[in-house]
């Protein structure tokens, strides 16, 4: 007896010590209307379509860039090369559809420029409407489903207000591997259940609007990794992708870089320099990967 009310007890600790911290990231998080911004660069459309959907593309074609990734990482990885210094293979392949899955070295100018673009810095500060910081080293990711999988086709939610970029290393339509986003369904107040189960997602999906992720090389799209989504399969169909990871400052994972070191800095480099903020929350366990 005294086993299972011990049980029953941590476990509504357990509950209660997560409610608590959502509702304290909750009431730290702003999302503030920065028409200055906005007018600066040109991103009002963006900025608005952001906020009120969860999901928006960038206006703005990365194509070079997504070339570089595919020589430097992709094509070496396929070969059998993966230099140390450059690519981190420890990321969870437990996934038969994947392909390749891989964190990528921060100590690469180009992905440092990118992390840097005016556009994409414009976009997450005037969603966070403060600083905000990358969770953890960029993450790789092929798939190629070959197999039916029921976890890929379920809908599911991750985590509070970490924004995803997903950059498309090759084209990606609707007939191929890609991405369905239910636009407003990251809103959240104080009242609802912020993290959803993957039940209680299925049960949503005819609440809200489907937008399809698909786009040619070079097209990125930001999502609040808290709306309802999933990765719909398409066997035999590749999809090609890295993601960024971003978040207020919150769920925070060391980076595999030993040492960061910047190709110029930049007014935005708290981006990868977390010791200008005394509300990071590090955690230093391996983070937990979902196949968006």
């Amino acid at each position: 007896m005294k086993i299972i009310l011990r049980n029953i007890l941590k476990f509504l600790f357990g509950r209660i010590k997560r409610k608590l911290f959502d509702l304290f990231v909750y009431a730290r998080w702003y999302r503030k209307n920065n028409n200055k911004i906005c007018e600066k660069y040109n991103i009002f459309v963006e900025s608005k379509d952001f906020s009120m959907q969860g999901v928006v593309q960038i206006d703005k074609n990365y194509k070079s860039f997504s070339e570089h990734i595919y020589n430097n990482y992709v094509v070496p990885i396929e070969a059998g090369n993966n230099p140390s210094n450059k690519i981190y293979t420890n990321a969870n392949q437990e996934n038969k559809n994947v392909d390749i899955q891989a964190f990528l070295t921060l100590n690469d100018p180009e992905i440092q420029n990118f992390l840097f673009d005016e556009r994409l810095v414009a976009l997450l500060k005037t969603y966070y409407g403060s600083d905000y910081y990358l969770r953890e080293n960029p993450l790789l990711q092929k798939i190629t489903p070959t197999e039916e999988n029921i976890l890929a086709y379920r809908y599911h939610t991750d985590r509070f207000h970490q924004v995803s970029l997903m950059l498309f290393l090759s084209d990606v339509t609707e007939n191929d591997t890609h991405m369905e986003y239910l636009c407003g369904s990251h809103k959240r107040n104080i009242f609802e259940v912020i993290h959803i189960t993957p039940d209680d997602c299925e049960m949503q999906v005819n609440n809200f609007e489907k937008k399809l992720l698909t786009g040619i090389k070079g097209d990125a799209y930001l999502f609040d990794s808290i709306g309802i989504h999933r990765a719909k399969y398409i066997l035999g169909k590749m999809r090609n992708v890295v993601f960024f990871n971003f978040t207020p400052g919150h769920n925070l994972y060391s980076y595999k870089d030993s040492k960061i070191i910047l190709s110029e800095q930049s007014e935005e480099s708290n981006i990868l320099l977390r010791e200008s903020s005394s509300t990071c929350f590090v955690n230093e366990a391996k983070p937990s990967l979902t196949y968006f």
